[in-house]
């Protein structure tokens, strides 16, 4: 894997997966202030601030900050530290003066210096160590930093001790090279408090990860996962509530059983087969690049994003949705299904994102997606996502393309539910607007079609305004007449902001 690649991985995971970082690291993201001091300004009334205040200031500190600047409010600065829930996060040591191959031995440094205090503490208190407050480890993230076995090794022995809650972990390699995968340290696979575990760049074998019974969320970025990971992990955590497995590569992938799972999320990942089954509270699945899909026995399901009309096999409850459905007599004709279609549905799902390759597809397309929305009759918020750039053969719209006016008749979410569809990666293919304006056709409750596009590319500003024509001229059968059609354009940037903080 190139350091590159490894590099967006990372990003990604900071990005959209893991929980806010510390207050002392989002204080270094903000800009500095400096203030005059005024001119009768006195250390002593720093020393004045009460216990409580001095705290809620150290959580905001960095390292360097807390080391340097506590004994000006307390002489007993460090019990108020360690008073508090520790939160270390390897960015805080960026700005510590020594080499860039010694910021591991500084965050073991603290981390022991941290809990050597509070052992001292149960030592004369005679306190329940590990409980909240005293000795506890709350977040523990080592993002970007250089380290070795070793370190690991120190780290994870610090971690079970101090009860640790939060661990994120990324073998990021040394000096700009790529990542070595490395096996998960066996510290870590032995630390049963962990409650949220996150790693990358490490080589997961079965059963490794069972014994983390507590555990509520585990991602698994760029990580080699032998088959029975993902099993073990779901049948051994019966609190795991989300679950990541990004950017890897695995066989045949079972979810069974899982009474408080409610995300899965497999990006980039590609299997041959995804099995989801009895899992009672899951809303939201990310299947990635998985062969076949199998869906059954989730009555909470709510949104299934990112499914690859050409490459994913999707079946529900057994039933496979054929997403390319054979030529019908006349092309565009429709099939009275009001009467015949008893297959099974998943009624539950109200967002849907496909991804669309127009070119393996060509002119079926309108059809795949026809077929597969049959089986979604609940849907309000459609996503079509282009796969691959405009070719020749597809070219691009014009107001003067046909209508295909009654494909999507007898579709029960486009007839009664949905109320907006996202073209995402807009380029203006004449097989993407006719898809647009045959489901606008039919549709009685949508309201907004939204063209996400890469301000970047040649030509998109036309694209857009022969969009906008094609639509607003588009016949539409609306329940109420006075609803109307807005057309929004959105940068894809902007689509992945939003996505991130939805």
């Amino acid at each position: 894997m190139a350091a590159s690649r490894a590099e967006e991985i990372v990003l990604e995971a900071v990005r959209s997966d893991l929980t806010p970082e510390p207050c002392a690291t989002q204080s270094l993201r903000r800009p500095l202030v400096r203030l005059l001091p005024r001119a009768a300004a006195s250390q002593a009334n720093w020393r004045a601030l009460p216990r409580p205040a001095v705290s809620a200031l150290f959580l905001h500190l960095p390292v360097l900050d807390l080391f340097r600047l506590g004994h000006l409010f307390t002489p007993r600065w460090l019990e108020v530290w360690r008073g508090d829930p520790f939160e270390v996060h390897d960015a805080q040591f960026a700005r510590l003066p020594i080499p860039r191959s010694r910021v591991a031995d500084a965050i073991g440094t603290v981390l022991d210096m941290y809990l050597a205090a509070a052992e001292e503490d149960e030592d004369v208190e005679g306190g329940t160590y590990g409980a909240v407050g005293h000795g506890r480890v709350k977040s523990f993230r080592v993002e970007s930093t250089e380290w070795r076995a070793e370190h690991a090794a120190r780290w994870c022995a610090a971690l079970q001790r101090g009860g640790a809650f939060e661990v994120v972990l990324f073998n990021r390699g040394f000096s700009g090279d790529p990542p070595v995968l490395a096996p998960v340290p066996r510290g870590l696979r032995e630390c049963v408090s962990l409650r949220v575990l996150h790693l990358g760049f490490f080589t997961v074998e079965a059963g490794e990860l069972d014994a983390l019974a507590r555990a509520i969320q585990l991602g698994l970025h760029g990580c080699a996962c032998r088959p029975g990971v993902v099993e073990g992990v779901v049948a051994g955590c019966r609190q795991l509530e989300k679950l990541w497995v990004h950017d890897g590569s695995l066989e045949h992938v079972a979810v069974r059983s899982s009474p408080q799972l409610w995300r899965l999320s497999m990006l980039r990942t590609a299997s041959r087969s995804l099995t989801v089954d009895d899992a009672p509270l899951l809303q939201v699945i990310f299947p990635g690049s998985a062969a076949t899909l199998r869906i059954s026995r989730l009555p909470m399901l709510r949104r299934l994003l990112c499914l690859d009309l050409a490459n994913t096999s999707l079946e529900i409850k057994g039933d496979q949705v054929d997403s390319r459905p054979p030529p019908r007599i006349g092309c565009w004709q429709v099939p009275d299904y009001r009467q015949q279609d008893v297959r099974p549905k998943m009624r539950s799902v109200v967002m849907l994102r496909l991804i669309v390759d127009y070119a393996e597809l060509g002119a079926m397309t309108p059809l795949a997606v026809e077929e597969t929305l049959r089986r979604f009759p609940r849907v309000s918020s459609l996503f079509i996502q282009r796969k691959k750039d405009v070719t020749e053969a597809e070219g691009l719209a014009s107001i003067t393309d046909p209508h295909y006016l009654d494909l999507f008749r007898g579709v029960e979410c486009v007839g009664r539910t949905l109320q907006c569809i996202t073209l995402l990666n807009f380029q203006g293919g004449k097989i993407e607007m006719a898809l647009a304006k045959a489901i606008l056709a039919t549709a009685k409750a949508l309201g907004t079609i939204v063209l996400t596009h890469d301000d970047d590319r040649p030509g998109i500003a036309d694209a857009l305004l022969e969009a906008d024509q094609a639509l607003d001229q588009s016949p539409r059968n609306c329940n109420n007449p006075l609803l109307p059609l807005r057309i929004v354009h959105q940068t894809m940037s902007g689509f992945e902001y939003n996505a991130r903080l939805g």
